[in-house]
This record gives C-alpha cells, structure tokens and sequence, in this order.
C-alpha cells in the first residue's frame, strides 16, 4: 500500500511539473510553412500563445485585442492558434486576412498540441518565456480581459524596463 501511494503522489508530483512548461511545437502557417515555437524563444521577451476557432465568439472578440498587443508590446510575439478542422482552414485564411491581423497564426488542425496541453476549451491565453515557463494561462473572453491581460504583461516585462532605465541612468 505505501509504495501504491508513493508512486501515486510520484505521478502527480511529475505531472505538476509537466505543467508548468509549454511544450515545444513546429505547426504550419497559412503559407503551408512550418514555424517552430523556437524561433520565438528569447531572452527578455514574451510568447503569448492564443488557441482560438472560428466558430467561436469570444475567440472572435478576443483577436483584435490581441493584435492591439502584438503592435504595442515590442517584447512579445503573439501567435494565435487555430483549432478548427482540416476542412475549414479556408475559413481561418479568411477571418485572418479579412481583419489584417499582424499577429502569427498557426494550424493546429490534427489536434497534436491541443492533445498535448489537455486543451479544452478556447479561446486559451498563454503567456511563456524563453525558457518554456507557464507565467499566465487563462481561458474565455470578456470584455476587459484585455486589461488584465496587459497589466499582467507589464508585470511580467517590468524587470526588463527597470534594467534599461538603471543602464541609462548610469
């Protein structure tokens, strides 16, 4: 019975870990070009991650905001990610061209990192840094999550900015 209970209290232990990290990921753009999470990760600055779909309304509300902050913040990238089907990736291309969005958006349509991440419901905000840590995540939409949303992002690069105004003031 102890080592049942040891092994138990092992596995949640791991899978607590387990969670504060994204995982790494390599999805396809609108273009049909792989993008690797990599490429995004460096010191100093943010990735946020948002999953999104189509048929969804908050997803909808949410994306302009989003690109608001993919334009005002210099030490984030956005990436938004699409859950929607294989079959409705035209319908992606559409809402994301249709609006102009400047953030990247990625195709999660074989539901790999959504299984990955135990994704269940969107839209989904994740804030990561370089480093893979979780330092935000939450789910839905409503009208002043944005706010929150950049309060906690001024939070997160403040150290950078307090850095930079030390450097200067030398």
């Amino acid at each position: 019975m102890k080592k049942i209970l040891v092994v138990l209290a092992l596995i949640v232990t791991i899978s607590l870990f387990a969670q504060d990290k994204f995982p790494t990921f390599s999805l396809e753009n609108l273009n049909g070009q792989e993008v690797k999470l990599n490429d995004f990760l460096q010191e100093g600055e943010l990735v946020l991650i948002d999953f999104w779909a189509t048929w969804c309304k908050p997803c909808i509300k949410a994306m302009p905001e989003l690109d608001k902050i993919n334009v005002d913040y210099e030490n984030v990238t956005v990436i938004a990610i699409s859950t929607d089907r294989p079959r409705d990736i035209n319908k992606v291309k559409r809402t994301i061209r249709s609006k102009n969005f400047s953030f990247i958006t990625l195709l999660d349509s074989n539901k790999e990192l959504q299984r990955e991440i135990n994704l269940k419901n969107v839209p989904r905000t994740i804030v990561i840094n370089n480093q893979c840590e979780i330092l935000y995540d939450h789910t839905g939409f409503k009208i002043g999550d944005e706010q929150t949303l950049r309060t906690k992002l001024d939070e997160l690069l403040q150290p950078k900015q307090d850095q930079a105004k030390k450097e200067l003031d030398r």
